[in-house]
């Protein structure tokens, strides 16, 4: 899983994957507040996840890698670049206000409508 990652891109390619449950989640409701609320939640994470490549990108740049264990004291070293990747990989984990958060509520509302055992 992502959590025995130590490349930075692999971490994000595995928090890629397990976030389409969520997007999934939405279009089995089969209700319009569900498709609503996948569509919201596939824009916010197309829109994060290539932050978050992208960022990956420049870090890679900056430290010479992408190697978790080798990047050590980055953030000390360019602190711009650290917030250039905690505020999408907040947005990621749906911390409020961010759009992380609009879109798994969307999705969470959704299911609790619907009232099915399966939400």
């Amino acid at each position: 899983g992502a959590v025995a990652q130590t490349d930075l891109k692999r971490l994000l390619s595995f928090t890629l994957i397990s976030h389409i449950g969520f997007m999934v989640f939405g279009i089995g409701l089969a209700t319009r507040e569900a498709y609503g609320g996948a569509i919201v939640y596939v824009v916010h994470h197309i829109t994060v996840q290539t932050t978050l490549f992208l960022v990956a990108g420049l870090i890679e740049r900056r430290g010479g890698t992408t190697e978790l264990t080798r990047l050590g004291g980055l953030a000390k070293a360019a602190p711009m670049l650290a917030l250039l990747f905690f505020v999408p990989a907040m947005n990621l984990a749906g911390i409020p206000p961010l759009s992380g958060f609009i879109g798994k509520l969307g999705l969470m509302r959704a299911g609790v409508a619907d009232g099915s055992a399966w939400a």
